[in-house]
């Protein structure tokens, strides 16, 4: 679980190898049946990312806190985006 925790997105890499590699240590993590929730996923991907990605964490919390449910798919679509 650390891993995921602890996965940083550095500016100019591929956001495509940082979603391959957390998804990876996602499914490591479910495969040691250490279950977490789709949200919790969800903010420790936004937590992932640096500074410079502030607008968009701000934004998502600001969803999140008018009742919009954060996914983890509705990130990465936005992170790809």
């Amino acid at each position: 679980v650390w891993k995921i925790v602890r996965l940083r997105y550095q500016d100019g890499s591929s956001m495509v190898e940082h979603l391959n590699a957390s998804q990876a240590q996602i499914n490591q993590t479910t495969s040691l049946e250490v279950p977490l929730a789709d949200e919790v996923l969800a903010l420790l991907l936004l937590g992932s990312l640096p500074d410079s990605w502030e607008t968009l964490v701000l934004t998502f919390g600001v969803s999140t806190a008018h009742g919009k449910q954060l996914t983890l798919d509705v990130l990465e679509s936005s992170l790809l985006n």
